[in-house]
């Protein structure tokens, strides 16, 4: 099983300001409740701000998050995820979705067992795994921005070209 990984971005504090790291929820595409059942699960991380999508039928589907970047979120129990172009967006609350993801925390990962998830974002984003059991991305935007007067910690995550 060979995984794939994208490049790293490394943003510095300052670089995080810039407006054009900000959201537009107006233009958000959120998952519906007919795209995901309800039930989910926790899973937990390591030392890289990373996500990665396995998607096979021999080991399952599942969406997993390391450590680093579930604390960087500020550890919410719960998630929600949405798409913006080629990017998917993921945090504790983000105005206008309505669906959560719990998860399930160990052996350094955190994740979500999700096939709906899973072939959403795989259908959203292309992704193609005929060669790959599992993708990993590392281009990571951590985004902290104030939303009716609540700061909202967001990971922006490249998930396509």
């Amino acid at each position: 099983m060979e995984e794939k990984v994208s490049t790293v971005k490394t943003e510095t504090p300052s670089a995080l300001a810039n407006a054009g790291n900000s959201i537009d929820f107006n233009k958000l595409t959120q998952l519906s409740d007919s795209d995901i059942p309800k039930s989910t699960r926790r899973g937990g991380g390591n030392s890289v701000k990373s996500v990665s999508v396995v998607n096979t039928e021999k080991f399952g589907c599942r969406f997993t998050l390391s450590n680093l970047l579930l604390s960087e979120l500020g550890e919410p129990k719960a998630l929600q995820i949405v798409a913006d172009g080629n990017t998917l967006i993921i945090g504790k609350m983000i105005p206008g979705a309505t669906k959560s993801f719990s998860f399930s925390s160990g052996k350094g990962k955190n994740i979500i067992y999700k096939r709906a998830l899973v072939d959403y974002i795989t259908k959203k984003f292309s992704l193609d795994f005929s060669e790959n059991t599992s993708l990993s991305f590392r281009d990571i935007t951590i985004i902290r921005q104030k939303h009716n007067d609540k700061e909202c910690i967001f990971a922006k995550i490249k998930m396509a070209d």
